[in-house]
């Protein structure tokens, strides 16, 4: 297989369906066309600049459909690349463990190479770069060639055929992955138009545009900071799938009931992933739009989508659980420590290090997600926490993310965070604290007795703090590791 597959994947669907459009940014459509000749411009850039087989790419995304075109230009390179916000805490840490040949700033009119520099990092093979989110506050590369890539490119296409048709989708064949997404490329598109609003930082938003793209269909980047806007893309560019985070979709809900729209005729799915979801907003989004709506979950390490809702599914399933497998994919939870394993032809080939690439962790052929799970009837999934966040209370473990739905109940709570606290009267036992953005005036000792009545004494958070936002990463997910500084800033304000 050639270690240029998304590239020969890509190629092969520009010159199957040249004037489709590929990206509609704003009122502007760009056909698949116009961003294969941008692709070889921004090629031909990186060649000038000795951008070869090995090297280091970082694209600053300050563009949607520019970083697509120079991330396709660094796949035609050999390059390994990853995407990075151009102002974001978390870029100089990413920086440094990088190292990149060269940093491109990716705007729109204005692309260009904007740093030479790094050739001393570890060896990295064909394909990219995806940094974690930054919940834990170490800067994470985590590593995938074109054959991982391009394995969850097809794992995606599967999921479609069993959507759209009603047939089962199959299983990857690595032995055949370049010649079955060729002949996706070169096939005739099923006229999907997928709405992300998902940063090309994330594995998510990879995924999502490459699954596009690759088919010869529609991507549509969505503006997330504007829930309005948002909304009116639906109509306006006739989205058929769209993909939120947990936080957008909070907030879409909040926006619908004050401003309910017409059920849009050709949405048919809206897939929530990133983190937990209360089963009350999927639910209510699925009213509102008037179309399926299903939870899903992923890893950046497994290649991004491991489980999600089926539009088939009893709406329980859909809204109260992570779902079911995507074809091609194995999970199984383990029997000691309850932790979600996951077997996948997508999943990475390690993470960078200060020396290289570690490999992934795993358990007997599985990787390790790090995440609690308990299966449901029907042999769907919910997850309950990360292994490494339970709060130790009273002999219990408690996860902080239940305790965080119990919270966001109450009607004065808008968000919650919750996260464990040293216990200064028991020794190897945590208090349970609380950061809520809230919804107007909040009494905090309403707020415990709300809790307590849902959860019972021993997960009620001690202190309930009212901070004005939550520190979050760009995909909307909470930096747990800086909860209890701002809680002990906010109460040195108070």
């Amino acid at each position: 297989m050639g270690s240029l597959l998304l590239w020969d994947t890509f190629d092969a669907a520009t010159a199957s369906h040249p004037e489709r459009t590929a990206i509609r940014a704003g009122t502007h459509d760009i056909t698949f066309r116009d961003l294969a000749a941008h692709v070889v411009a921004a090629a031909a850039a990186l060649g000038d600049a000795g951008v070869a087989r090995g090297a280091r790419v970082v694209l600053l995304a300050y563009d949607e459909p520019t970083t697509l075109a120079w991330l396709f230009a660094a796949f035609r390179q050999g390059a390994s690349v990853a995407v990075m916000m151009p102002a974001s805490s978390e870029t100089a840490a990413q920086l440094a463990l990088l190292d990149p040949t060269v940093v491109v700033a990716c705007r729109a009119g204005d692309d260009r190479i904007v740093h030479f520099g790094g050739a001393h990092g570890p060896a990295l093979p064909p394909g990219l770069v995806v940094f974690t989110a930054g919940t834990t506050g170490l800067a994470k590369g985590v590593v995938h060639t074109h054959e991982t890539l391009g394995a969850s490119v097809r794992i995606l296409q599967l999921l479609r055929v069993e959507a759209m048709f009603g047939v089962a989708g199959g299983t990857v064949d690595e032995t055949k992955l370049a010649t079955d997404l060729g002949v996706v490329a070169r096939s005739v598109p099923l006229g999907l138009v997928y709405g992300t609003t998902m940063p090309l930082t994330t594995i998510a938003g990879i995924t999502v545009a490459l699954q596009a793209l690759l088919a010869g269909d529609q991507l549509v980047p969505l503006a997330p900071a504007r829930p309005v806007r948002l909304l009116r893309s639906v109509h306006d560019d006739a989205l058929t799938n769209v993909s939120l985070y947990p936080l957008l979709a909070q907030r879409l809900v909040r926006e619908l009931h004050a401003h309910p729209i017409d059920t849009p005729a050709n949405l048919m799915f809206v897939g929530i992933g990133g983190g937990p979801v209360p089963e009350s907003v999927a639910a209510a989004l699925e009213a509102s739009l008037g179309c399926a709506v299903a939870v899903g979950y992923g890893a950046t390490e497994a290649g991004g989508a491991i489980t999600m809702g089926r539009i088939t599914d009893h709406a329980s399933t859909r809204h109260g659980t992570i779902g079911t497998p995507l074809p091609g994919i194995e999970v199984t939870i383990d029997s000691e420590s309850s932790e979600l394993l996951v077997r996948t032809p997508a999943r990475c080939v390690g993470c960078i290090d200060a020396v290289g690439v570690t490999p992934p962790v795993e358990h007997d052929g599985w990787y390790r997600t790090g995440d609690l799970a308990r299966t449901a009837p029907g042999g769907a999934y919910t997850v309950h926490g990360r292994v490494d966040a339970l709060i130790r209370r009273g002999g219990r473990r408690i996860d902080p993310v239940s305790v965080e739905h119990a919270l966001e109940r109450h009607p004065d709570v808008d968000q919650a965070a919750v996260f464990a606290v040293a216990s200064r009267a028991v020794a190897g036992e945590d208090d349970v604290w609380s950061l809520v953005v809230a919804r107007g005036p909040l009494e905090e000792g309403g707020v415990r007795r709300h809790c307590s009545e849902l959860l019972g004494p021993e997960a009620t958070p001690r202190r309930v703090i009212v901070v004005p936002s939550l520190p979050r990463t760009a995909d909307g997910s909470v930096r747990r590791h800086q909860l209890e500084s701002v809680a002990r800033l906010a109460l040195e304000r108070q």
